[in-house]
């Protein structure tokens, strides 16, 4: 699994992170606007679907993504205005499913490479936030 891809966009993207799941790969971040976006393609790099994340009320950019094991997908996500976190379950087509949002305090540089969320199992998620204190 090799390519090397020039995508051409309307808008500017900025992808924070992507992973191989089965047979794709899904990059997310966000647009533009601050909307979450997820771009899955197959392992040379096509395009199978892209979706933008603007019915998510606040600024969320995705930053995480996992596996559930019914073939949905939960994404972690930061409200860049109010620092707030959201766990966002979508199924395999890019459909929302549903959110749960968290508190959070101060976001600093080191946050995103500090957030985690593993799947443990049986259903089972393992979500941990970091929070600066002022």
């Amino acid at each position: 699994m090799s390519f090397l891809k020039k995508y051409t966009k309307s808008e500017n993207n900025t992808y924070i992170n992507s992973k191989k799941i089965g047979q794709a790969i899904y990059s997310i971040g966000f647009n533009d606007n601050k909307c979450g976006i997820i771009t899955k393609t197959d392992l040379e790099g096509e395009i199978i679907w892209e979706k933008r994340y603007s019915n998510i009320k606040g600024c969320f950019q995705f930053i995480n993504i996992i596996a559930c094991s019914n073939s949905d997908f939960l994404v972690l996500a930061v409200d860049s205005l109010s620092a707030n976190s959201a766990l966002i379950r979508i199924n395999s087509n890019g459909d929302f499913i549903w959110e749960k949002r968290f508190q959070q305090g101060t976001l600093n540089e080191e946050w995103y490479q500090n957030q985690k969320l593993i799947n443990v199992g049986n259903e089972f998620y393992f979500l941990m936030l970091n929070t600066i204190q002022d």
